[in-house]
């Protein structure tokens, strides 16, 4: 059984890269400060004389929502990141993925400025496997699973 990682050389070509990141986001009229946010990235590689450019991420995109009352603020983030198809010479295609991650948090500040803030935070809520197209573990170890943090912040 073969358990040896490749091993590879890398060596500068020259390269030509397109791509875009772009978000909207528009204020809710509700009594509270809360937004709603469209965002969608994605970045081309194409080496010269040819070929894909290696580890690239594919084309993202997702809907987020914050909302702030007081000391609190929620949040909420739907990510779906598309199949990488054109994974550049010895490298793998992955599959495309869809991630929920959603927090809650409170923030106290003192009259001295510092904030304590209490929060929970999970991420992969839909315990989606993702395989990082950027990664160079990415065929032997996914992005973590499902989880959930809870936690004290101060800053001082």
């Amino acid at each position: 059984m073969d358990r040896c990682f490749p091993a590879t050389k890398y060596e500068q070509q020259a390269a030509q890269f397109v791509g875009y990141e772009a978000k909207l986001a528009w204020r809710l009229p509700w009594k509270t400060e809360s937004w709603l946010a469209v965002f969608s990235d994605q970045l081309r590689g194409t080496l010269e004389p040819g070929g894909d450019v290696p580890r690239l991420a594919p084309q993202r995109y997702g809907l987020s929502w914050q909302q702030q009352h007081g000391g609190f603020t929620a949040d909420a983030r739907l990510t779906r990141g598309r199949a990488q198809t054109l994974p550049g010479a010895n490298e793998t295609p992955t599959r495309g993925w869809a991630q929920l991650n959603a927090g809650l948090r409170y923030t106290a500040v003192a009259q001295d400025g510092q904030e304590l803030s209490a929060f929970l935070v999970g991420r992969s809520l839909n315990n989606a496997e993702v395989r990082n197209a950027a990664s160079f573990l990415r065929n032997y170890a996914p992005e973590p699973a499902r989880s959930v943090q809870l936690g004290v912040q101060w800053l001082h």
